[in-house]
C-alpha cells in the first residue's frame, strides 16, 4: 500500500475534519443555552460562527430530520448542478488536504 493511500483510510478527528463547523461539544452547549430561553438563533450563530439554519438543527431534531430527508431524495439534483468536476476536484483537494497531515505526522493511524 502507497503512503497516499494509507492515509486516506484514516478517519479525521472532529478537530482536523473542515467540513464540521460545530463539535458535538459545542451542540449540547448550545442546546443548554437556548434550553433557557434567553438568547435567539442570530445570537448563537454569532457566537458559535455559524448559520442560523444550522442552530435551528441543533435545537430541532426533527427539522434536522426534514433537512436530512429532504437532502437524500434530491441528492442528484445538487451532484448535477455542479458537476463531475466540481467533485473531482473536491475529493483531489480533501485526499491532499489528508495526505499533508499524515506526512506531518499530526494524522495518526488508530485502531479499529
Amino acid at each position: 500500500m502507497k503512503p497516499y493511500e494509507k492515509a486516506q483510510t484514516i478517519r479525521l478527528d472532529e478537530s482536523l475534519d473542515r467540513r464540521i463547523r460545530v463539535t458535538e461539544k459545542q451542540k449540547e452547549e448550545i442546546r443548554k443555552l437556548y434550553s433557557g430561553g434567553n438568547i435567539s438563533h442570530s445570537k448563537l450563530a454569532k457566537m458559535y460562527s455559524c448559520s442560523k439554519a444550522l442552530i435551528g438543527m441543533i435545537v430541532n431534531p426533527e427539522r434536522a430530520k426534514s433537512v436530512s430527508e429532504r437532502f437524500k431524495a434530491n441528492w442528484k439534483k445538487y451532484a448535477e448542478r455542479r458537476g463531475k468536476e466540481y467533485h473531482a476536484a473536491q475529493v483531489r483537494h480533501t485526499r491532499r488536504y489528508k495526505y499533508r497531515l499524515y506526512k506531518d505526522g499530526i494524522l495518526k493511524e488508530y485502531e479499529q
